[in-house]
């Protein structure tokens, strides 16, 4: 049955011809049949669904939420209006929110397995991924065997390092779907092997060819790794070969500056996959034996050498990378979200739940403490005042984070992190006392960083 049929069919209602173009892939012809009359059909929940639906496959999930909402509006006890709903803030990265929804979902109705999934993405998006195994094991023993839940499983025991159980259950997952598109995704993110990743990837882009995260990652493997390995093979020919031409000054400059590079060239092309790891100590290397070469210094014991220090700058690079543009790329999407949330007038809702009120005053006050205890050592305040460093604890807990466990440990680290700078700062401000007052804010500034990605990890399993 073609769209054209479909649409002008005056024997189907619309709803029944909406469902026929969501089973068509049809998405765009859907939402210009249904969105017009949503609020006019009788039974308008399965509209609102049918349409949330053929958004969130078209990518559109800002347009998704504000119909969510607006279904919500028109239907308050709708439960799948409340689970789409929860879906659409976790597509916009406002997992703490899509939690509380979807808790309130659970608490009316615990035995939805539906709600119990939502809720394990949401928890291992915000990597408590134990917390999230559980829910998703209470997802499959209310409905056993869904592929979709079985994916998420296997992929969140892989991430806790339970290798063979991750294989066994995609394997369960695959024997009766063996095209269903998220654990054949989920397998090519596990599986051993470029050529292998590469096949199970682009089969499943084949079975979901809308979902821009498999595309991501099949752009890696086809595109990126290829391209990074050649250029790195190419900088350590240069190199190589620039001795020949040492006399000219771009050559003598190119030897001299040639490691440097080399590290550089990380910084900006090393990626989370072993190829990229693999390929930027072999590059090190060879840069390092070359410069020793061509410098008259090489010996047969720099080569185990240079794969030792390119091993160790890959990983240092690596997590310096990761950790930077993990944060450049959670502050980009921050900053989409409060763009649609000004739009809507919501700005301040949105900001309150990424810091709520409690947060804000403990981290304020546990970034003082170390202050505190360097404004002692400098000025000699009196001894009880220092009592308030066993407050932290307490602090950590009230803020929010889940065990006085966490919290202890939460404290630890953030007196390790500030341990060093403190002592730096005392023996300064006792040579210098006029620089006390500067040293007190940087070292409160530094604190207040610590204290919040603290609080953070704390919320995280370990």
């Amino acid at each position: 049955m073609t769209t054209d049929t479909i649409l002008h069919n005056e024997l189907l209602p619309p709803l029944e011809q909406g469902r026929l173009l969501l089973e068509l892939d049809r998405y765009e012809d859907l939402l210009k049949l249904l969105m017009p009359q949503l609020d006019s059909q009788e039974d308008s929940a399965i509209g609102y669904r049918l349409c949330f639906i053929a958004l969130q496959r078209l990518n559109r999930h800002e347009d998704s939420l504000l119909l969510a909402e607006h279904g919500l509006a028109q239907h308050p006890d709708d439960t799948y209006l409340h689970l789409f709903h929860a879906s659409a803030l976790s597509f916009m990265g406002r997992y703490d929110r899509a939690l509380e929804q979807l808790e309130r979902i659970l608490s009316v109705d615990p035995e939805l397995a539906e709600a119990h999934y939502r809720k394990a993405g949401a928890l291992f998006r915000l990597k408590r991924r134990k917390e999230a195994k559980e829910a998703i094991e209470t997802a499959l023993s209310l409905d056993p065997g869904n592929p979709n839940y079985l994916a998420l499983l296997a992929l969140i025991e892989y991430w806790l390092d339970n290798r063979q159980r991750s294989a066994e259950i995609l394997e369960t997952a695959l024997r009766d779907n063996p095209q269903h598109a998220e654990a054949l995704a989920v397998k090519a993110e596990t599986a051993q092997g470029f050529l292998n990743r590469l096949r199970l990837m682009r089969t499943a882009i084949a079975q979901d060819p809308t979902n821009t995260n498999k595309q991501a990652i099949y752009t890696l493997y086809t595109r990126q790794i290829p391209r990074d390995l050649a250029l790195w093979l190419l900088l350590a020919l240069v190199v190589g070969g620039s001795g020949i031409m040492r006399p000219h000054p771009a050559a003598h400059w190119l030897l001299e500056a040639a490691i440097p590079l080399t590290l550089v060239s990380g910084l900006f092309m090393l990626r989370r996959s072993y190829y990229h790891l693999a390929g930027f100590t072999v590059t090190f290397a060879s840069v390092f034996c070359s410069v020793r070469y061509w410098d008259n210094n090489f010996s047969i014991g720099n080569i185990p050498l240079g794969l030792l220090l390119g091993a160790i700058a890959s990983v240092v690079i690596a997590v310096f990378r990761i950790k930077l543009f993990d944060g450049v790329e959670e502050l980009k999407t921050k900053r989409q979200q409060l763009q649609f949330a000004r739009k809507n007038g919501r700005a301040s809702e949105l900001l309150q739940e990424w810091l709520p009120s409690k947060v804000i005053v403990a981290v304020l006050a546990l970034a003082g403490l170390p202050t505190l205890f360097l404004y002692g050592m400098l000025y000699n305040p009196p001894p009880h005042l220092l009592l308030v460093m066993f407050t932290a604890p307490l602090l950590y807990r009230w803020a929010g984070v889940m065990s006085f466990g966490k919290a202890f440990v939460a404290c630890f680290k953030l007196a390790a992190w500030t341990a060093l700078p403190l002592m730096f700062f005392s023996i300064i401000g006792h040579q210098e006392p006029e620089k006390g007052p500067l040293l007190l804010i940087i070292l409160y500034l530094f604190t207040l960083y610590r204290a919040w990605r603290q609080y953070r990890l704390a919320n995280q399993d370990d």
